[in-house]
C-alpha cells in the first residue's frame, strides 16, 4: 500500500480506468489464479435482481471457470415472466395481506440456485474422473 501511496503522491499512477470490462476481467483473472493455486475450480453463479434476463458476456470470464446461469433457471420456472411473478415466487413476504418485505432470494429461490450449483459440480466432478 505504501508503494501505491508514494506513486500516487508523485503522480506516477493513472486515474481510475473507464474500461469496466477490463476491471471485471482482471478481477476474475485474479480469483481464477487463486483457485488454481489451491487446486480448486472457480464457479461463477449468475444471479439477477428481477424478472429481466441477465446479459452474460462469456469473454469476461476465465476459460476454466464454471459459469452457472442460475437466474435463467429461476426465470424458466416461473408461470409467467414478469415482475410480480418474480417477486411473488422468489422474494420475502410477510403479514396479511402479504407485503413484500425483502427482495433478497427466499427459500425457494435458494433451493433452485443450490440445485443448479450442485448439478454443475456433479457434472464437472465426473469429467475429471
Amino acid at each position: 500500500m505504501t508503494k501505491y501511496t508514494l506513486a500516487k503522491f508523485l503522480r506516477l499512477t493513472n486515474g481510475p480506468t473507464k474500461n469496466r470490462s477490463a476491471v471485471i476481467q482482471d478481477a476474475y483473472k485474479e480469483i481464477a489464479n487463486m483457485a488454481e493455486q489451491n487446486n480448486a475450480r472457480m464457479i461463477i453463479v449468475i444471479l439477477g435482481e428481477n424478472h429481466l434476463p441477465v446479459p452474460i458476456s462469456k469473454d469476461l470470464f476465465p476459460r476454466n471457470a464454471v459459469v452457472i446461469d442460475a437466474h435463467s433457471e429461476l426465470l424458466n420456472r416461473l408461470p409467467t415472466i414478469d415482475e410480480k411473478s418474480f417477486q411473488r415466487h422468489y422474494n420475502h413476504w410477510r403479514g396479511e395481506p402479504p407485503t413484500l418485505v425483502d427482495t433478497h432470494p427466499n427459500e425457494l429461490a435458494h433451493k433452485i440456485i443450490a440445485e443448479m450449483i450442485t448439478l454443475q459440480m456433479v457434472k464437472f466432478s465426473k469429467k475429471e474422473i
